[in-house]
């Protein structure tokens, strides 16, 4: 089954010395849109299909836009080295089954998790594995920090007065916790591992057992949603048996002329095809009891027959 792989990386308008190996806002654009030299290690780059949103160069203009009012803690104008775009990536590996619906899944969670902030999700269908890009940008106002969970982290260590490995720990803490939540919304649905074995430094055995788990937790929670979607169609039935049994007891009711035994038989019949037999059980039930109903109210509306002699009689 394999193991998730995700990643985010933070950019700016011109890329500081040793920062982000290099890399600024339009060196990644251009590698995200297949722009021409932008992409040597792609043999036959294609364009990249859209999954939500816009596209990255969009994305970088929104970026370049909240920069230019972006303030930091002093006050001042953020420079051109300070980050304004936040680039991740998703991949999975080329034989993982369910690919489609994993990128619905992933895209899904991405938007609940920055909301607006989510510019652009984009997917690459040139190159061996499968993944797909985001990006997003903050809203005006906030800090960078915003979007990306370790660095938020970190920064309320140090605005806290603590340390710098006060604040790596807090960083690597918050990011181990995205990728948990993740895992949890996303690729434990899809019987994929957290973690890797050689990150985790895992034998043979112990990797094949935890793959055997998240198996085994795919197939449950697949289980799962096959008996809440059957839960749901048993809820809808049952309101339209409630609902048809209504209706023929108003029928029922208001009728002067029932229809004849043959006639009533063959709606029955046509209302209940489809249906579990014990539904059948339970809608001839109620039918006699309507019935009896019936019968036992129009013998209280009989008028009553006198066997005693005639008034004024011998």
């Amino acid at each position: 089954m394999g193991y998730q792989f995700l990643h985010v990386e933070g950019y700016a308008r011109s890329a500081g010395k040793g920062k982000t190996g290099g890399h600024n806002l339009s060196t990644i654009v251009g590698e995200a849109e297949r722009q021409k030299g932008a992409c040597p290690h792609v043999e036959s780059p294609l364009p990249p299909v859209i999954l939500f949103g816009e596209m990255p160069t969009q994305a970088v203009v929104d970026a370049q836009t909240w920069a230019e009012q972006a303030v930091d803690g002093r006050g001042h104008k953020i420079r051109k080295d300070g980050l304004c775009l936040l680039a991740g990536v998703i991949s999975a590996a080329e034989d993982m089954q369910g690919w489609p619906e994993y990128k619905n899944a992933t895209t899904d969670f991405l938007r609940g998790f920055y909301g607006d902030r989510l510019k652009s999700v984009i997917e690459h269908v040139d190159e061996k594995e499968r993944h797909l890009h985001f990006y997003a940008v903050p809203h005006p106002g906030e800090r960078f920090e915003t979007l990306h969970p370790g660095r938020a982290a970190a920064a309320q260590i140090k605005a806290a007065g603590g340390l710098k490995g006060e604040q790596n720990k807090a960083y690597k803490e918050a990011m181990r916790g995205w990728q948990t939540l993740f895992w949890e919304q996303v690729s434990s649905r899809f019987g994929l591992n957290k973690l890797g074995p050689r990150r985790r430094r895992l034998t043979r055995a112990e990797w094949k057992a935890e793959k055997s788990v998240a198996e085994l937790i795919q197939c449950e929670m697949e289980k799962a949603e096959a008996n809440a979607a059957k839960a749901e169609a048993s809820e809808s039935e049952i309101r339209r048996l409630q609902a048809e049994l209504a209706a023929i007891k108003k029928e029922l009711a208001t009728a002067k002329n029932p229809p004849p035994a043959s006639i009533e038989t063959q709606k029955t019949k046509q209302f209940l095809e489809g249906f579990h037999p014990s539904v059948e059980r339970t809608y001839q039930e109620r039918l006699e009891r309507l019935r009896k109903d019936e019968t036992e109210e129009k013998g209280k509306q009989k008028p009553p027959t006198s066997s005693g002699p005639c008034p004024g009689g011998g």
